[in-house]
């Protein structure tokens, strides 16, 4: 049996923003490091982020089956890193690099 990867989903604040993934890490823990290291928000109903237009936040690690059924697609899937940007002009730096 394979083992599962996983992603980490992110959007901005920002209304109708795209979702990004990041991966596949080894392991939830490996996810989790990538999150821990970055200034990206954890989604949270009570917490405004300060930048709403530009910070980013994870909306959650999931596995291949969960996040292709979120919308995943070899199209806004960037390989996985040890940090994830924090803020929208990192991110769009990245996409551009990874995703033309």
């Amino acid at each position: 049996m394979a083992k599962a990867k996983f992603y980490i989903r992110v959007d901005t604040y920002w209304q109708n923003s795209p979702d990004t993934f990041f991966g596949p890490y080894e392991t939830h823990e490996a996810a989790e490091a990538a999150m821990d290291e970055s200034d990206i928000g954890r989604w949270d109903l009570k917490q405004g982020a300060c930048d709403i237009k530009n910070q980013t936040r994870c909306l959650g690690i999931l596995n291949t089956t969960e996040a292709r059924k979120m919308g995943m697609t070899w199209r806004n899937t960037i390989s996985a890193r040890k940090q994830v940007p924090g803020d929208l002009h990192d991110l769009a730096e990245l996409e551009e690099a990874y995703l033309v």
